[in-house]
């Protein structure tokens, strides 16, 4: 899909085993996932709560073991089912993430201080330059030093958020996997962290797999899209390309852009909740809130194919 990839994920799944009722039933939260991200970009992930998108992060960072699949991360293959490889020893240091929720990240008993420079002296740093580069990634944050013996709870909720940026970057990281980084934040806090992280992407050249389900942020912060259902990505594009899958399309008027020369209203409407990932609809999973659907995507599930410019979507309209 785009060349100089830094990562290269290659029909990727992970599934799990559920017990219901007595019955093992198996959950694709990814399905057959693949994508290639350049180095220095940002991959946008989108979609609802229950599409997969964090499990992915998850699994790339191989804190979850892929079900299959093949990870090539910065040239070296990280994970490999057919081969049986798996080297999560590589990626320490050179992956990491900011989650959504710093106030379950961020231990409420240490010094602030002590959680950036954490990730460091668990790669075996010396302490004395652990703390070092811990206080400097905290001032490339832009929090001062007045912060540095204070606790998670003595801070605002957009401090805190800084605090896992800082902690994110302190090990000198190759890509950063940013889980819903500003959902918890109000609009003007939100502007600043997303301004800090591309900041700190063209200071760094980070590469960056931002999941949200905010079409807009993605859009802003991005270079290239992917729409995510059910497990299963539906639409890969350019991110200054118009989505065009009825669902990234609702997703668009979900969360339209606040610019108002380039705001498009699409007028689609989708009804209903994502469906249960262990009883899944035949065909295209997305068919039953489908205002197009046809018969065609009751029966047989679409396949990506290319419209153009780079531009994947997986649906029978196309």
């Amino acid at each position: 899909m785009v060349s100089d990839a830094i990562l290269k994920v290659e029909h990727l799944s992970k599934y799990f085993t559920v017990n219901l009722a007595g019955r093992k039933m198996t959950l694709k939260a990814v399905d057959d996932v693949s994508f290639e991200v350049p180095k220095g970009a940002t991959l946008g992930i989108v979609g609802e709560s229950g599409s997969g998108k964090t499990t992915l992060l998850r699994t790339i960072a191989l804190l979850y073991t892929p079900t299959s699949g093949r990870i090539t991360f910065n040239g070296e293959v990280i994970f490999d089912s057919d081969k049986r490889i798996m080297k999560r020893q590589y990626v320490r240091g050179l992956i990491s993430m900011v989650y959504q929720d710093p106030e379950s990240e961020l231990n409420p008993t240490m010094r602030i201080i002590d959680i950036v420079a954490e990730p460091l002296e668990a790669l075996r740093v010396p302490r004395d330059e652990a703390l070092r580069r811990a206080e400097e990634a905290i001032r490339e944050v832009g929090l001062s030093s007045d912060i540095l013996l204070k606790r998670p709870l003595q801070l605002s909720g957009g401090q805190r958020q800084r605090v896992a940026v800082a902690r994110a970057i302190v090990t000198n990281p190759l890509m950063v996997l940013l889980d819903e980084p500003t959902s918890n934040l109000d609009v003007v806090v939100q502007a600043g962290i997303l301004n800090l992280l591309l900041d700190l992407q063209k200071t760094y050249n980070l590469t960056y797999i931002l999941v949200t389900h905010n079409l807009a942020v993605a859009q802003y912060m991005s270079d290239y899209l992917a729409v995510f259902y059910t497990g299963r990505m539906y639409e890969w594009l350019p991110a200054t390309d118009e989505p065009k899958h009825p669902y990234a399309k609702a997703l668009a008027d979900a969360f339209p852009t606040p610019d108002p020369f380039n705001r498009k209203i699409l007028n689609i409407e989708i009804k209903g909740e994502v469906p249960s990932m262990l009883s899944l609809p035949s065909g295209c999973t997305f068919h039953p809130r489908c205002p197009y659907a046809m018969d065609v995507c009751r029966e047989k599930a679409p396949q990506l194919k290319s419209i153009g410019n780079g531009h994947l979507v997986a649906c029978h309209l196309y």
